[in-house]
């Protein structure tokens, strides 16, 4: 029964709240409405309040954000049946609307569950989409925007909502000569963490202590705890390593960004990373992390010295 539960999926804040308003204009009755952020709260106040009936109102409309969250190795395998066994007999009084607004695997099983129990509403920008979104915003406003600059201006978004908002500022800086390059992208819009956790690597696998230490600083001045990026080094590495078998296997770039359902310049560093590696040299990264992510956690070694010994090495 899914007349009561919507599944949204989207990557523009304004479709999203105008899909919202329109499932609540559809209610046609009195109810109140609930806004669970699951960034902030837990799967367990969710499943709570899915099964508490409206008070004084005829319906209650339940709104979760930040629902990728479910799909996470972290959350108990047994709270994801419980949330999943109430999308399949869910309360007539209320109306559940869950919302992905950050890209997911579509091939999940836990999402490929939720869309077959709910009302499914995508509307998703693939990389292209965003290239013309951001050509055409440029040109209609009478500027020339270079190829490579709306290569890296649409790497380093999430979604539409991101993206305008940095095509305006990028507007702002570049009134006077109406014209936008890749080095006004790199000094305006700020590097989103995949990024400098790719170019982090990078430094490291060169060999290159100066711009590997820059890096990390610009991190942590983003608030990225150390231990964070020690542990998100120790899973590039990884990635890197059965990216190097994937190639070694004879698999090509469209089959990486496939297999990690990523962007295809982004699978092109993967693959250019894993090209110009050893295995030697990336298990012995894995290895280095692996190690002092144990110490720090048993408490033989400060996550700050660590990490900077790590990358001085």
């Amino acid at each position: 029964m899914k007349d009561l539960n919507f599944l949204i999926y989207g990557d523009d804040y304004d479709q999203i709240s105008t899909q919202i308003e329109s499932i609540e204009k559809n209610i046609n009755a009195s109810f109140d409405e609930t806004v669970i952020d699951l960034e902030d709260e837990s799967i367990l106040t969710l499943l709570e309040s899915i099964q508490t009936i409206p008070f004084l109102t005829e319906y209650k409309c339940l709104i979760v954000k930040n629902s990728q969250i479910l799909l996470s190795d972290t959350i108990n395998e047994k709270y994801i049946n419980n949330f999943l066994d109430y999308l399949k007999r869910p309360s007539k009084s209320t109306v559940l609307i869950i919302v992905f607004s950050k890209k997911v695997d579509e091939s999940n099983s836990i999402f490929k569950q939720m869309s077959k129990l709910t009302n499914y509403v995508k509307f998703i920008c693939g990389e292209s989409d965003l290239s013309s979104i951001a050509f055409n915003n440029f040109s209609k406003a009478g500027y020339v925007i270079e190829k490579d600059a709306i290569e890296l201006l649409v790497s380093e978004v999430d979604n539409v909502s991101n993206l305008n908002v940095e095509i305006e500022k990028l507007k702002s800086y570049c009134f006077d000569q109406r014209r936008v390059t890749r080095k006004d992208v790199d000094i305006l819009v700020p590097k989103n963490l995949e990024t400098n956790v790719y170019e982090l690597v990078t430094a490291v696998l060169k060999k290159d202590k100066q711009r590997a230490m820059h890096v990390c600083i610009d991190m942590t001045s983003q608030s990225a705890k150390e231990m964070y990026i020690i542990s998100m080094l120790l899973n590039k590495f990884q990635e890197i390593y059965a990216v190097k078998k994937l190639i070694i296997g004879g698999m090509g770039k469209d089959d990486i960004a496939r297999i990690y359902n990523v962007k295809a310049g982004r699978a092109y560093y993967m693959m250019k990373n894993a090209s110009e590696s050893s295995l030697s040299d990336i298990e012995l990264n894995v290895n280095l992390l692996s190690d002092l992510e144990n110490d720090i956690k048993m408490g033989k070694t400060d996550a700050d010295l660590g990490l900077q010994l790590y990358l001085l090495r």
